[in-house]
């Protein structure tokens, strides 16, 4: 199943060493021109491949260009990322950028050398939506001093093209029957009908459960 990074992506970035060293550097960029190229399947098949691919792009050693084009087939359109990094001073400064814009400013990481390793995850779903808070360390070399830590939130959804074996799909089969029952239990006078993959399927209500009834297959009602 193929899946997208949604219309908003917000990275807090917490800073320690100095500022010289943060991620989006306040500097001009050269113009930067970005190919249109296919997703990789592994990339938008999962949760765990999306994220990967998300840090493997801005990561590598000095010199090397980083891809953007892979970059950009992560997420929809017009997708708008939203770095806020913390002065001195401890104001706040939110920025939103579109990929060009956030591409160019980011030459600083071919130019010195930049890794960025996820060391932490928390994921919640809902239906074809998930949200996933990211932990992250980075460094200037691969076993080089952390410079930064900080937390990206990201926002995913699956849009229903699969690509990849339905065992690493992106919502399961169960995950949807616990939704469902969640749904049927918690609203009792409300007509639920499930689907996975397009298919209808029924889950036990409360009182069935209670009598140790199993469910038909079929719409629910």
């Amino acid at each position: 199943m193929r899946m997208r990074v949604g219309a908003l992506l917000l990275a807090v970035s917490a800073p320690v060493a100095a500022p010289a060293a943060l991620m989006f550097a306040a500097q001009s960029a050269p113009k930067l021109e970005i190919k249109t190229v296919a997703p990789r399947p592994d990339d938008v098949a999962t949760i765990d491949g999306m994220v990967k691919a998300y840090y493997e792009v801005v990561s590598g050693p000095k010199g090397q260009p980083r891809d953007w084009a892979r970059d950009r087939t992560l997420y929809i359109k017009d997708i708008r990322f939203v770095p806020v990094d913390v002065a001195k001073d401890g104001k706040i400064n939110p920025r939103i950028v579109d990929h060009q814009a956030f591409a160019e400013s980011s030459a600083g990481l071919e130019k010195e050398g930049f890794f960025e390793d996820e060391i932490h995850r928390i994921t919640e779903r809902f239906g074809p939506i998930a949200h996933v808070w990211s932990t992250y360390e980075s460094r200037r070399t691969k076993d080089g001093p952390v410079i930064m830590r900080g937390i990206n939130s990201i926002e995913l959804f699956w849009d229903g093209k699969r690509v990849n074996d339905p065992e690493t799909a992106f919502y399961s089969r169960q995950e949807a029957r616990d939704d469902c029952t969640w749904n049927t239990r918690t609203y009792p006078r409300v007509r639920v009908t499930c689907f996975y993959n397009g298919e209808p399927f029924t889950v036990p209500s409360a009182a069935q459960a209670s009598r140790g009834l199993g469910a038909r297959p079929g719409r629910s009602r």
